[in-house]
């Protein structure tokens, strides 16, 4: 497809500033413009916005999440909560939510590694630099370790893990196999909480890398911890801190050798509007795609 060069401003978002004096000449679509505009459905996604940009260098597929909180956040100020049954059942309800949300996520990511094959990167919320194997292995053992500790759910996760690679290994009488399937459908309510793009990297099938930088994350920081109140910072300081933090992303992935790019980050974030505002004065301009998981609030 082509593009005139009044509507490739248009898409890049430099608006009619950029249009003084322009020729209408045809632009040929890039590679991460065609596969921003060609972006398949997916049955596990409720919403797939597309925004194909002409001229762009990259694309870039923002998959919406919900996640689990951070280590310290969660053992400070919500496995404590567990003791009261009503905030107990609420933040089962809420865990489970994220777990469906994530599976939605390794179904989208996993499909995506065998369509995009070798021309495609995934960047992972909270993480810095490359993610290893053993890594991976250990930040979603981790995870599951914590919320097991918090006894969060009716049933002990490890011991249950345990149980099913034991189960797994064996031939099974009918009465193990019975077992077996229980155990599995316990499993699959809480095995994919540590994130979906974690689940699929400490199998080694797909490669993850971290969507934060260390500079971005001070900064965050320093801006949080200077509010007013930083356990309950104001709405603008988060947005500024949100836009500090995309941009980092964009800063990451401008550095991939990839066309096609993946970040799994929360859906508070307005990746769009900020791949709007990069695109006017970077030459790395992106093709946007967002992506939103059935189980995702909106």
């Amino acid at each position: 497809m082509e593009y005139t060069r009044r509507e490739m401003l248009a898409l890049t978002g430099l608006g009619l500033a950029g249009l003084l004096g322009c020729e209408a000449k045809a632009v040929e679509e890039t590679k991460a413009c065609t596969f921003a505009r060609e972006y398949p459905n997916s049955e596990f996604a409720r919403v797939i916005e597309r925004v194909p940009v002409p001229n762009a260098v990259k694309c870039l597929v923002h998959v919406r999440q919900q996640h689990s909180v951070e280590a310290t956040v969660f053992e400070k100020f919500i496995a404590p909560s567990f003791a009261i049954p009503e905030k107990r059942a609420q933040w089962q309800k809420t865990y489970a939510d994220i777990n469906s949300c994530q599976k939605e996520i390794a179904e989208i990511l996993s499909a995506a590694a065998k369509k995009y094959a070798g021309d495609i990167s995934f960047f992972a919320e909270g993480g810095h630099g490359n993610v290893s194997l053993r890594q991976a292995r250990e930040a979603y053992a981790l995870t599951l370790q914590r919320i097991d500790k918090s006894k969060l759910f009716d049933f002990p996760i490890l011991d249950r893990i345990l149980e099913y690679q034991s189960l797994s290994q064996k031939k099974q009488s009918m009465e193990e196999h019975l077992r077996f399937l229980q155990v599995q459908e316990q499993i699959d309510t809480i095995k994919y909480i540590p994130g979906g793009d974690l689940f699929l990297a400490k199998d080694g099938i797909i490669s993850l890398q971290g969507a934060e930088t260390e500079e971005g994350s001070r900064i965050a920081r320093e801006k949080i911890l200077s509010s007013p109140d930083p356990k309950n910072p104001p709405k603008e300081v988060l947005q500024e801190v949100n836009t500090i933090r995309e941009n980092a992303v964009l800063s990451l992935v401008e550095k991939s050798s990839s066309v096609m790019n993946f970040v799994t980050f929360g859906a508070v974030h307005q990746l769009g509007k900020t791949v709007q505002e990069w695109n006017k004065t970077h030459a790395c301009v992106y093709s946007f795609v967002s992506v939103t998981p059935n189980s995702c609030e909106k």
